[in-house]
């Protein structure tokens, strides 16, 4: 190989490597949730209320910088929800139901992609699925069954939950940086996020919309990120034809 093919191959390996970087953060933020039921083909029916408004979230987040337009992104974000539910099902044969106070911990890994609004990016648009997994909770309240000449209640307290759970959700938000040329910045990160699947997993399910705003710290890497981890670990397909 000529010398100045390898010059340029050198230098063109030297500006990727530099270009190479990821953001390690955490944040925390407040939202606001709304909950409704989902509509029923059935018998079935739901009521939420009292829904705890503002909530906490807290998140911690890798974010790559390293490509011209778009960028990857993984979050681990925790919430806590906490409201009343009343829900129910049944028909002709008998009646179920429960009416309790829900306190429900939820952990979603969030799958983001930022697309930069400017050339320094320093403020993106985010977007991505969020898989829910319900980490732990309590309910308070009764439970009830009617079925003919037999109606009976339980009441129960501060019991786990089993009809609740996580939830799959669409991000969409933005990010706006600043102070990253110093190794370290904060970032502003404004969100809205839908519900596609229900945390009620009995009939007939929750809908619901969030939106918050998040206040992050980040420490700016000049390494091999993720995407170009695998990149290289992938193996070369072997050559042949072009299918």
């Amino acid at each position: 190989m000529p010398l100045r093919s390898c010059l340029l191959l050198s230098m063109a390996l030297v500006i990727s490597e530099a270009s190479a970087q990821y953001e390690l953060g955490a944040a925390l933020g407040v939202y606001r949730n709304s909950l409704q039921p989902r509509k029923s083909d059935g018998h079935a029916s739901a009521q939420f209320w009292h829904v705890s408004n503002p909530g906490l979230i807290a998140s911690v987040f890798y974010r790559e910088r390293g490509n011209k337009h778009t960028n990857l992104g993984f979050e681990l974000q925790y919430t806590r929800k906490s409201f009343h539910a009343r829900y129910s099902d049944g028909g002709l044969a008998g009646s179920y139901g429960t009416d309790a106070h829900v306190d429900l911990d939820l952990l979603h890994v969030n799958i983001t992609l930022e697309t930069k609004l400017n050339e320094r990016g320093n403020a993106v648009i985010r977007f991505g699925p969020q898989l829910g997994f319900k980490l732990g909770g309590w309910m308070t309240g009764e439970s009830w069954v009617s079925v003919p000449y037999n109606y009976s209640r339980s009441a129960f307290q501060h019991q786990a939950i089993p009809d609740f759970g996580g939830d799959l959700r669409f991000l969409l938000g933005m990010g706006f940086r600043s102070g990253a040329k110093s190794g370290s910045g904060v970032s502003f990160d404004p969100f809205l996020s839908a519900a596609i699947g229900s945390i009620l997993k009995e009939a007939p399910g929750a809908k619901g919309m969030e939106y918050g705003m998040r206040l992050g710290f980040f420490l700016l890497r000049e390494k091999t990120t993720l995407t170009q981890w695998v990149d290289r670990k992938t193996p070369t397909p072997p050559s042949g034809p072009n299918w």
